[in-house]
């Protein structure tokens, strides 16, 4: 057990592992952007991408903040599903983020969007966290307040790519945030 109880036997290590062993390979060998246009999800993407997307980064800040992030919530919401629930809610919500994203990128016209990086799980995790504050809280309207009210910076980063052209897809954080909210209560034991 690391301090602030983070595990390094779970599933959601393994997952920082892969990511991180990703994003360093394709750096380390300069094919960076080559692997980034192969593995991205976009419009015309082939099928694989609608996991290969989530597992690849645009830069160290990119890798870094995600990483940051699994650690901190990944062990919790591991904790809370198991280790195969788990693992089946992440590549459900890396397609659901990446396909929805993608879609609804084209609907609000920008079909050319290219969706990378695994912070589209990421809100997913935020949405299984939401929804078991949510479900447990008594004044269930209150804790929908209080979240937003007290996490600026997740509503930040979904509604800011939306209104700024900052480079982060709005599109795919959305996405992942409806599918934890809607489909948490089917995973968590």
């Amino acid at each position: 057990m690391f301090p602030g109880g983070i595990k390094f036997n779970t599933a959601s290590f393994v997952i920082l592992i892969a990511l991180v062993g990703i994003y360093a390979y394709g750096y380390l060998t300069g094919n960076q952007d080559a692997i980034i246009r192969q593995y991205g999800i976009s419009q015309h993407s082939p099928n694989y991408t609608w996991i290969t997307h989530a597992l690849i980064h645009g830069g160290i800040v990119h890798i870094a903040m995600n990483s940051f992030v699994l650690l901190q919530t990944g062990h919790i919401i591991e904790g809370q599903m198991g280790i195969p629930r788990f693992v089946l809610f992440t590549v459900f919500c890396a397609i659901f983020a990446g396909l929805g994203g993608t879609w609804l990128g084209y609907l609000i016209g920008k079909p050319d969007t290219l969706l990378i990086g695994f912070s589209g799980v990421i809100f997913g995790y935020f949405g299984v966290l939401g929804h078991m504050i949510v479900s447990r809280a008594w004044d269930k309207k209150q804790a929908i307040i209080d979240i937003i009210i007290q996490n600026p910076m997740l509503v930040a980063f979904i509604i800011l790519p939306f209104i700024m052209p900052i480079g982060i897809s709005g599109e795919g954080h959305l996405m992942g945030v409806v599918f934890g909210s809607f489909f948490a209560k089917y995973f968590i034991k």
